[in-house]
């Protein structure tokens, strides 16, 4: 077990439940954090409370980019988030995600290609946004998976957060778990769950792939099927290139005019325990300006930091933001 997790609490209840001693209650879909992404929640609702999703895809698929922006989207519904980035230190991890809040109206071009920047005061505005909803964990406070959890816990509590990303497995240190590698992993995983439903927030948990090459399933992710066995929902992020072409006509017969080679990324829902969507892929525009993934080529949300006095936000080319408009090829 991993050392600091919380052991299964005992309840003296009956092993097994009469339908008349078992408690229903209405499902409140408002504790359920939307993606924002339309044909996503319209599969799959969005996320739940009490629950693990776990991630992966290939370097540069875009893993980081997708949960930075559903860090902002459980934000702007009114959810509490922590992130973890074993990969990055909090200041790129913020600058990413300003990029995001801001979009590519508030983004300026740089000599550099694919490099944009946001203005000191545009990022004033954001932050004062995100303050008190956003929680960035310090990596020079190690990543040790002890000292790690027990912050994680300190952050729900305190704070009452909502969901937790943590970027990613192989960035932790696992040395005080006892047991082999892939042992170490699954006493993780399933002490994320217990963590997940003790505290009744969604924990999104990146893994990467075993191989580097060739077309990623559920069983390249990283560690033994009891990862993602564990999990109640499991994604990979693809990125639409010539070997995600090559791959999906080779091992899913998909043809030359299929409608999801016209995005730059696409998410596969290999598994959601909810609902029992699986094999679903959901195609997405990627805005290099704001590292934001779209519903549509000329999408442009706007966050709650833009909003002016009494909460109105002004509309571009007289367009109302209509959110999670879902287009005819996803009907």
């Amino acid at each position: 077990a991993i050392v600091g997790a919380e052991p299964q609490a005992i309840h003296d209840k009956p092993i097994f439940l009469t339908p008349s001693q078992i408690k229903t209650s209405k499902r409140d879909l408002s504790k359920v954090v939307k993606s924002g992404l339309a044909l996503l929640d319209k599969r799959i609702i969005g996320f739940n409370p009490a629950e693990l999703s776990i991630w992966s895809g290939s370097n540069g698929s875009g893993k980081s980019s997708i949960l930075s922006q559903l860090a902002i989207e459980g934000i702007e519904q009114g959810f509490k988030v922590a992130m973890f980035s074993g990969e990055l230190q909090a200041d790129r991890v913020l600058n990413w995600l300003q990029l995001q809040c801001a979009g590519k109206k508030h983004t300026q071009a740089t000599q550099y290609e694919n490099f944009y920047t946001v203005a000191e005061q545009t990022k004033e505005e954001i932050n004062k946004w995100l303050e008190d909803k956003l929680f960035i964990y310090n990596n020079d406070r190690g990543t040790k998976i002890e000292n790690v959890l027990s912050a994680i816990r300190d952050c729900i509590e305190q704070n009452k957060i909502n969901m937790v990303i943590l970027d990613n497995m192989m960035s932790l240190d696992l040395a005080s778990v006892g047991g082999e590698k892939y042992e170490k992993q699954t006493s993780l995983v399933l002490a994320l769950c217990e963590l997940a439903k003790k505290h009744k927030i969604h924990i999104h948990f990146v893994c990467h792939p075993r191989k580097s090459i060739g077309f990623l399933r559920k069983q390249d992710i990283s560690g033994t099927s009891d990862l993602t066995n564990a999990a109640d929902n499991v994604f990979i992020i693809h990125r639409v290139n010539t070997d995600f072409k090559r791959f999906t006509k080779q091992d899913l017969g998909l043809k030359d005019d299929n409608l999801l080679y016209s995005f730059n990324n696409v998410i596969e829902v290999c598994k959601n325990r909810d609902l029992g969507v699986s094999d679903e892929f959901i195609g997405l525009y990627f805005e290099k300006e704001s590292k934001r993934f779209l519903n549509t080529k000329d999408e442009a949300k706007r966050y709650g930091w833009e909003a002016g006095q009494g909460g109105f936000m002004a509309i571009d080319n007289d367009k109302l933001p209509f959110d999670g408009e879902v287009t005819e090829w996803q009907k």
